[in-house]
């Protein structure tokens, strides 16, 4: 057949050849030029065939395209003649499954390229093979000069799963040694009646085998079946041992000759089924575990354990009665223990310390009965004990409530037990541990946290011979909860930690001296006070990044002395938070304030009855430089701080939060050094419960990014700016009041604000005069609630801004008449997206815009109108249109519609819906029983002839009645 057109063979897939003669190595040849697609061949009873490929005209691009790329599986089966496969060393495609059956005149071996991604092999009845790979002198060389445990670039076999050889006689071993790295993907190995094999994997050169000396893991191999092998040594020569670490099934038939322990090493107890059938020199048919034992060197299950968890005491016991072997836990390396009792201190001092050198991480919990970790007396004065635990990393000690010490407080016992690697030590809800530390455990340490420890007083004994050791890597300190806890070190604490960038004491009431120039309130023997001297340099936590200090009633002060002369990019400070230091002055000293300005980002003071300063100034001049990166300031409940100067030009300020100080009377920004007050990237802004604040001054300011503003509960706001007269009373005196050539500069007021709240500032006009520029172009939320003073909210010419808001609530507002009133034009863009509207509580308000300004509201689709008994009509319009509203709510609960929003307002005047709802509010602390049916029926009364709530119907069920005047919004 004359093969001319390559379109002929290009969807040839599969491909079975049967009875053909050696014209089919010419053929695939032809095909090999026109298809490249084949996946599968096989070949079978071609009794003339000698070689299925012949590439000698193949050219050198070609050959380096390799032959089928797609094949992956090859069948060879009674090929009486073949004596190769390919005469080239040509990669053939991605076969994974290679079949050779009955082929007896081939003698091998397997091309590397042939077989570099079999998945399964299998050979059976080839009498002449010799060698299943090839093992030439260039490979044997590399293997001679590599431990078994690199593979290098050796690549053979490594997707190996299935290996199957029968039959074949001339095999002295199956694979060579240096293919039995690669095989950690193999999981059955089935080798039986090849007369002559003596080892699984073997090599040409013993001698050099032997000097190998290599122990090599096989992790998948889960069947091993080794059948009439009647030269059969044993899996390897001497020089290499195999570890089994999945084995499962073995079945060993009629292997007479097979060397004791030469199987290598296997765990007993991951055999399942163990067959040995007819071996009759050294087999025992009564006992299988004398046959393992004659076949394996049994390991321990321990001696490659690298992570061992004991549950409980019953555990323990398993462990400790357990007979050890020699390397038994010798690469254990993280060690926990949880809810064992007081032998566990025997386990770790007298068993783990013997057989683990190793040990990285140990952590011990809820351990009730435990009262020292290591006992180490009986070793204090052996010569042979040197050091213990060298490697130890971390320690975790956590829910040891009779816990009174780590090891024996015996000077001797503390210098063999070596943890000086120790990086990591956390000590949690130890009651009885009283302290201090050794410093043989601090020297190199990284982290340390006590918690919750009652009875501790001292953290570190005082060691002069260790002056300037330990601490010296200290990068993350945490004591917290400690009630007794006085001081870091025993005697005086004059105390570096050069390292130390994260500090956290929390509840620590008593604590006093924690090191000089820092925390520190020291007392001499005679009981004076120890006062740091004039030239003290308060820079021992030099590198401190975030300091964190919670619940203390005795320091005065955080920095003591004054600052060395370092330079300002020294000090690393970012985050600082005090919460609950009754006695605290002031945050920071003078002299340190030059130092903060390049790194401090956020600052947190909580609850400091005694603060009087957050940055002491020397003077009422005294200027605060610029703090560049300083994000977030937040004070609250700081009862005794009467004002707060703030430094000017934050680049970088997101939020202010300024809340519970009684006694705040003033809010400076430091302009002495600005031109400008500027809040680039300023988010938020809170004030809320500070009664006696008169004075937020600000001269020219931006805000370009404000995204939400809250001032509560501030009654005694007068002005917010230093160049208005306390007379105007305004809150956006800030906006309006700004000297002309500011304000020419502005072309918007808050753009970006979106949530507004001012809440309970009886005396405060939200007005100082209409802005004759846009304003809240982006708002979505307004809540105006208890400012008296207000009569009307928006005039038309500012609510056509007012393009993004979503919900207004207009709630105790006493003097409110409008909350939409003139100034000129009709509102055409204005509440488009107004969705929820509350007025509660307004006594005055006639109306909700008393001119027809605006008569569509597009999106309202809840309105809520409460205790205004003067609203006769919402608008003066009869063009008011509300396409998604149909109800009005008069509570929280209760709503009504008489078909438009208007005329629903009316009927609430004319019929008093509100008052009659309100008398039942008053007698329900009374009558909780009836309170349902008065609730019911003056609704009923008030709501004739329109579409009543099936509120009550909901609600049938309920027992018991409860009615409160809260404010709900309601979407």
């Amino acid at each position: 057949m004359e093969l001319k057109k390559p379109s002929f063979f290009k969807p040839v897939e599969f491909l079975e050849a049967r009875h053909c003669d050696q014209e089919l190595t010419k053929f695939l040849f032809t095909l090999l030029k026109l298809s490249r697609g084949l996946r599968e061949l096989t070949v079978e009873n071609c009794e003339l065939l000698e070689q299925v490929f012949d590439l000698r005209s193949l050219s050198h691009y070609e050959q380096g395209r390799g032959l089928f790329p797609n094949l992956w599986r090859m069948r060879l089966c009674r090929l009486p003649k073949l004596n190769c496969i390919c005469n080239k060393n040509v990669k053939l495609g991605n076969l994974q499954r290679l079949e050779i059956i009955q082929c007896g005149f081939f003698k091998g071996p397997l091309s590397t390229a042939l077989v570099a991604k079999l998945r399964s092999l299998d050979i059976e009845s080839c009498e002449m093979m010799e060698k299943v790979v090839e093992d030439n002198e260039e490979r044997m060389f590399h293997y001679s000069n590599m431990a078994l445990s690199n593979p290098g670039r050796i690549h053979s076999f490594q997707g190996l799963i299935h290996l199957r050889v029968c039959r074949c006689n001339q095999l002295r071993y199956i694979l060579p040694l240096y293919i039995l790295q690669n095989l950690q993907k193999l999981e059955n190995i089935e080798i039986s009646e090849c007369q002559m094999l003596e080892q699984i994997f073997g090599d040409e050169d013993e001698a050099r085998m032997r000097k190998s000396n290599n122990t090599v893991e096989l992790r998948q191999v889960k069947s091993l079946i080794l059948e009439e092998l009647p030269k059969f040594s044993g899996c390897c020569q001497d020089g290499c041992i195999v570890e089994w670490l999945s084995l499962e099934r073995l079945k060993v038939v009629k292997c007479d000759t097979i060397r004791q322990k030469s199987l290598g090493m296997i765990e007993r107890s991951l055999l399942t089924s163990v067959d040995v059938i007819e071996c009759n020199t050294w087999a025992n048919n009564e006992d299988p575990e004398i046959n393992i034992r004659h076949l394996f060197h049994l390991t321990d299950q321990l001696s490659r354990q690298e992570k061992l968890t004991i549950k409980d005491s019953e555990e323990l016991r398993k462990y400790m009665e357990t007979e050890l072997q020699p390397s038994s836990f010798r690469k254990l390396k993280i060690l926990e223990a949880l809810q064992c009792d007081q032998k566990l201190t025997k386990f770790l001092s007298i068993i783990l310390f013997r057989q683990s050198h190793g040990l990285e991480e140990l952590t011990i919990e809820n351990c009730k009965l435990l009262e020292q970790v290591f006992d180490l007396e009986d070793f204090a004065s052996d010569a042979h004990v040197t050091r213990i635990f060298p490697n130890l990393q971390k320690m975790r000690l956590n829910g040891l409530p009779k816990m009174n010490c780590i090891c024996n407080n015996d000077p001797i016992i503390w210098g063999n037990l070596d943890l000086g690697n120790l990086v990591e030590l956390e000590i949690i809800d130890c009651s009885l541990l009283k302290g201090p530390l050794p410093t043989t455990l601090l020297e190199k340490l990284v982290t340390l946290k006590i918690e919750s420890c009652e009875m501790i007083e001292q953290v570190v004994e005082e060691n002069v011979e260790m002056q300037g050791r330990f601490f010296c890597n200290l990068d993350d300190l945490q004591l917290l909860s400690l009630p007794k806890l006085t001081k870091l070190i025993s005697g005086h604490c004059n105390l570096t930690i050069p390292s130390l960038r994260s500090l956290r004491i929390e509840k620590c009431p008593v604590l006093n001296a924690f090191t000089t120039g820092f925390l520190s309130n020291q007392t001499t023997n005679e009981g004076t006070s120890y006062h740091v001297p004039p030239d003290e340099k308060m820079d021992a936590c030099l590198k401190l990044q975030t300091l964190k200090l919670v619940g203390n009633k005795t320091f005065e002060e955080i920095w003591q002395g004054k600052v060395s002369n370092i330079n300002i990019t020294d000090c690393e400070l970012e985050e600082v938070e005090v919460d609950s230091f009754s006695k605290l002055r002031n945050i920071f000293p003078s002299s340190m304030l030059p130092k903060l300005s390049e790194k401090l980002v956020k600052l947190v003071v909580r609850n400091c009855s005694s603060l009087s300063d957050v940055f002491q100034l020397m003077s009422e001049n005294h200027s605060i430089t610029a703090f560049q990166n300083l994000k977030i300031v937040r004070l609250k409940g700081c009862d005794s701080l009467q004002r707060l100067l703030l430094p000017c030009n934050y680049p970088i300020l997101t939020e202010i939060d300024i809340s519970d100080c009684q006694s705040l009377e003033y809010i400076f920004i430091d302009t002495i050094n600005a031109e400008e007050i500027c809040f680039p990237h300023l988010k938020s802004i809170v004030l809320e419960n500070l009664p006696k604040l008169s004075s937020f001054s600000l001269e020219t300011f931006e805000f370009p990014t404000l995204t939400k503003a809250r001032i509560v509960n501030c009654p005694a706001i007068q002005t917010f700016s230093r160049d208005v007269s306390a007379e105007t009373n305004n809150f956006m005196d800030t906006v309006s009041s700004i000297s002309p050539p500011f304000v020419q500069a502005k072309t918007e007021i808050l753009p970006k604000l979106e949530k507004l709240e001012l809440s309970d500032l009886p005396k405060m006009q939200l007005w100082n005069k209409e802005p004759q520029i846009p304003v809240f172009q982006n708002l979505t939320s307004l809540k105006i609630i208890g400012c008296g003073s207000i009569d009307k909210l928006f005039s038309v010419s500012v609510a056509e801004h007012l393009v993004d808001l979503k919900s207004l609530t207009v709630y105790k507002c006493e003097s409110m008449l409008h909350v939409l009133h003139g100034g000129g034009g009709t509102l055409h863009s204005g509440f488009i997206k107004l969705e929820t509207l509350v007025l509660k509580h307004l006594p005055r308000l006639t109306c909700f815009c008393e001119d027809g300004f605006a008569d569509e509201f597009r999106e309202l689709k809840m309105v809520r109108v409460e205790d205004v008994p003067n609203m006769d009509t919402f608008m003066r319009s009869q063009h008011l249109k509300t396409p998604k509203l149909k109800e009005v709510y008069v509570t929280y609960v209760n709503k009504y519609w008489r078909g438009n929003l208007n005329e629903t307002i009316e009927y609430f005047h004319k019929n008093h819906v509100s008052e009659k709802l309100k008398e039942v509010w008053k007698t329900d602390q009374s009558s909780h029983g009836n309170n349902l049916d008065r609730y019911k029926d003056a609704a009923e009364s008030s709501s004739q002839g329109m579409n009543r709530t099936s509120w009550f119907d909901q609600k049938k069920n309920r027992t018991s009645w409860r009615f409160e005047e809260v404010e709900t919004e309601m979407h």
